[in-house]
């Protein structure tokens, strides 16, 4: 920032401001100055002191007014600066050099008065290997016998996400977007199951997996009014909130068990599994 700030105020009147990137190789043995690139892409050493190896450079160059020669020497000497009092504190440039020097790297400056400024900046390259393909085992997903099971969530792309989940878990899946439509839903003649089904393992709600926040009606909520219509629907809660406190309490008002959200597939797998078990 500070090297862009410095470039901007040496072209009152504008000009071009150039941030250029490219990784370079320093050859060993090299000498200083550099001499012209040899083959294979490396270079001599472009300060004194660098050692061989790859080096990310940086440019900052800019159009400007340049800096005469008998203060280029001093720019990055603390507190000095050719700018008028007020304008300027003379520690930009040595902030600069500082930063540069903690990540163990080396800065050059080039400029021609009347031309503009080219500051380098050298660091040492992180070393690159090629990726290596990783390899995961999927564990072994407890999998539905095609019970029905309604998901009542607001978000709809966490809706899908769920609906996608459980039916890849081989259950049937209705979805509500609130409470409200969930007992509406539950209030309504179960849906025809399949073909070879019976109404226990396809047509009737065996499982309402309900969000806790919702706009309208929330999943507690929900949870006392399925109660009070006497509807006998086990309900897992799903909260981005540990309901540790509250366990208790909502266990009392029929809760079965309760996920974090977003429950990983192992997660929604092993509770409903276990949930749906408990007949």
């Amino acid at each position: 920032m500070n090297l862009a700030v410095n470039a901007r105020d040496a072209m009152p009147e504008g000009g071009n401001l150039r941030i250029g990137l490219e990784r370079i190789r320093v050859q060993p043995g090299g000498t200083y100055p550099p001499q012209p690139p040899r083959s294979g892409g490396e270079v001599p050493p472009p300060l004194p002191g660098m050692k061989a190896g790859e080096w990310v450079q940086v440019t900052v160059a800019d159009t400007g007014s340049g800096i005469p020669p008998d203060v280029l020497p001093h720019v990055f000497d603390p507190f000095f600066t050719t700018k008028a009092p007020g304008e300027g504190s003379g520690l930009g440039l040595a902030q600069v050099h500082g930063i540069v020097k903690q990540h163990e790297g080396e800065i050059g400056v080039q400029s021609q008065v009347g031309q503009g400024t080219t500051f380098t900046i050298y660091l040492p390259a992180l070393p690159v290997h090629p990726a290596e393909a990783l390899t995961r085992e999927l564990p072994a997903l407890a999998k539905g016998q095609g019970d029905t099971i309604l998901v009542v969530e607001d978000d709809a792309a966490a809706r899908k996400a769920l609906v996608d989940s459980l039916e890849l878990l081989n259950y049937r899946v209705l979805a509500a977007a609130n409470g409200q439509e969930a007992l509406a839903a539950l209030e309504q003649p179960p849906p025809d199951p399949p073909a070879g089904e019976g109404e226990e393992r396809g047509g009737k709600v065996a499982l309402v997996l309900s969000d806790v926040v919702m706009p309208g009606m929330g999943g507690v909520t929900l949870l006392q009014a399925l109660r009070q219509r006497g509807l006998a629907v086990k309900v897992v809660l799903l909260t981005g909130h540990p309901l540790e406190k509250k366990l208790e309490e909502l266990r009392a008002q029929g809760m079965i068990e309760w996920l974090p959200k977003p429950p990983s597939l192992e997660q929604l797998a092993q509770v409903v599994a276990r949930v749906l078990e408990e007949r």
